[in-house]
């Protein structure tokens, strides 16, 4: 089964929705981490936690992808070039996001959380102002000369 053509529009809610998803497992490992350096015994508990950000960042990646590959190339005279820096962009920040959440294990993972979840915030951040923008994924077609 093929999915519908979707504007602009319904894939930046689509992946803005996903950013919202990702920020609440941001702020429950925030917790989690903190209550680790507290003194509580659920470092097993935070790193299910990252575990499951991690895998649902690699799904969320993929899906990210996708949809924009279709959608960027086609938005503007820009869109190709937008495109193509997305992917490169994005091959490598998420590796290093990655990477940054397998190294740490146990209260070192508490410890090292607080700089990955900035990490990853700005990344979102980053792209909510770039290509996710209103101003880059719209609905709005712009012509020249005449159309019919």
């Amino acid at each position: 089964m093929s999915n519908p053509i979707q504007l602009p529009s319904e894939v930046r809610a689509a992946l803005l929705a996903k950013h919202g998803r990702l920020r609440i497992m941001l702020a429950v490992i925030d917790r989690l981490a903190s209550e680790v350096l507290a003194g509580r015994k659920i470092v097993t508990v935070l790193e299910i936690a990252v575990g499951n950000l991690r895998d649902e960042l690699q799904i969320h990646q993929e899906a990210e992808e996708r949809a924009l590959e279709s959608v960027l190339p086609t938005i503007d005279a820009w869109g190709p070039v937008r495109s193509a820096q997305m992917l490169r962009q994005h091959a490598a920040e998420h590796a290093e996001l990655a990477a940054g959440l397998a190294e740490a294990r146990g209260e070192a993972l508490a410890r090292a959380w607080p700089t990955a979840a900035a990490r990853l915030r700005k990344h979102m951040d980053d792209e909510e102002r770039g290509f996710l923008s209103g101003e880059v994924l719209r609905d709005d077609v712009v012509t020249v000369g005449p159309t019919s």
